[in-house]
């Protein structure tokens, strides 16, 4: 039963994932870490997903400037080969550690880059 829910979870949130704000958009990168340890996926799974993703960053970042644009591109970009690494854990205790970090120094370090922090 814990191996479905993730996987449940990584079929049905991530493909069609829709962030409205940046905040949405920074938990969205946090929690690939979370799904990338459940789902040991194809280079073309990879690709998709990290496809949908991107045209999420796209659209909820369409209405600032150019720039600022770029980098939540470049940093979400970069933010989600970062979580495919995780697959490479065998010690599942090891990899359940290394998602939470990922998730939440991502998750920190996303608000700051785009100047979401308070």
């Amino acid at each position: 039963m814990k191996k479905i829910i993730p996987i449940i979870f990584m079929m049905c949130f991530i493909p069609n994932a829709y962030a409205q704000t940046k905040e949405e958009n920074c938990k969205l990168l946090g929690i690939m870490g979370y799904t990338a340890q459940y789902q040991r996926q194809s280079d073309h799974d990879q690709a998709e997903i990290t496809k949908r993703l991107l045209s999420n960053v796209k659209v909820v970042y369409s209405n600032e400037p150019e720039d600022v644009q770029k980098k939540a591109y470049q940093f979400s970009e970069a933010t989600i080969k970062e979580a495919y690494k995780y697959q490479v854990f065998k010690d599942i205790e090891q990899k359940r550690k290394a998602v939470r970090d990922f998730e939440n120094i991502t998750y920190t370090k996303c608000m700051k880059t785009l100047d979401l922090s308070n």
